[in-house]
């Protein structure tokens, strides 16, 4: 809501989701996304899930992985509002 009151709203055209973080509502049987939701919904890492791997990772505590086109500037502080 304080979004929309602010101007800061921003709505994407597809939500990116982690494939580690999907929801199972999500994927079908091999583990993609149902094609009614293809239209609002795109996985983001590898192409194919090993749940060994994920587990192991989940863990670890290592985020997931995301396709080698994304950039996170972590570095950049926060805007504060109205500044």
């Amino acid at each position: 809501m304080w979004d929309k009151v602010f101007g800061t709203l921003t709505v994407p055209d597809q939500v990116q989701v982690p494939r580690r973080l999907a929801m199972r509502w999500l994927l079908d049987e091999d583990g993609e996304v149902k094609p009614q939701f293809r239209e609002d919904y795109a996985l983001r890492g590898g192409s194919r899930l090993d749940a060994d791997a994920e587990l192991a990772d989940a863990f670890a505590n290592r985020p997931p992985a995301l396709d080698d086109d994304v950039v996170l500037d972590l570095t950049e502080e926060p805007v504060p509002v109205g500044g």
